[in-house]
Parts: C-alpha cells; sequence; structure tokens
C-alpha cells in the first residue's frame, strides 16, 4: 500500500488493526469501496482501498485512490502471502502499521 494512502486512511479515523473477512466478504467489500471510483480506470491505474476489502472493516466508507497497477498487484500478492505465512484466517485480527 502506498504510505501517502495509509497516512490519508488513518487521518480519516481507519483502524490499525483489521479482521479478515470470508472471501464472499471480501467480493462484497470490493464493490463498495469501488462503487463511486471512474470506470474504465485510467490506462495503467488501479484502486487500491484501506482498509483492505479483504477485512472487516473494508467495503463502504474506506479510503481508496488510484495507484499504478503494478503497485497494486504486487501489494494484494503480499497481503495474500501475509495471511498464508501468518495462518491469517477469515474471523481473525492483526494489526497494520507503516514502515517507512
Amino acid at each position: 500500500m502506498y504510505a501517502g494512502s495509509h497516512q490519508q486512511a488513518k487521518r480519516s479515523g481507519a483502524p490499525s488493526r483489521l479482521t479478515r473477512a470470508t472471501s464472499r466478504q471480501a467480493r462484497a467489500n470490493r464493490r463498495a469501496a469501488l462503487r463511486d471510483q471512474p470506470s474504465p480506470r485510467p490506462n495503467g491505474k488501479s484502486v487500491e482501498e484501506c482498509p483492505f476489502a479483504s477485512t472487516r472493516e473494508g467495503g463502504s466508507g474506506a479510503t481508496t485512490g488510484l495507484v499504478p497497477s503494478a503497485e497494486q498487484n504486487y501489494q494484494g500478492g503480499v497481503l495474500s502471502q501475509f495471511y498464508r505465512r501468518n495462518g491469517v484466517d477469515p474471523g481473525d485480527a492483526f494489526e497494520v502499521e507503516r514502515i517507512p
């Protein structure tokens, strides 16, 4: 996640303790978070959301912003890997912090 997006979300009151959502809830969160975003997206851009759509805290009201698609894809892979490596299952809580 871009540091600026994380900082903006924190200023908007986004929590740092998140709870992983089910796949079904993540899809619904993504639809809700992206509802007001431009479509089609500018070439090479994707929309990131904070809190993540894959968390119960994501969805409607999430802070969103356009980022390079390659960065968005990378970040999604890192988050998926984090869930797997740390055994974070739906319903499990975890902390998010910005590391400079």
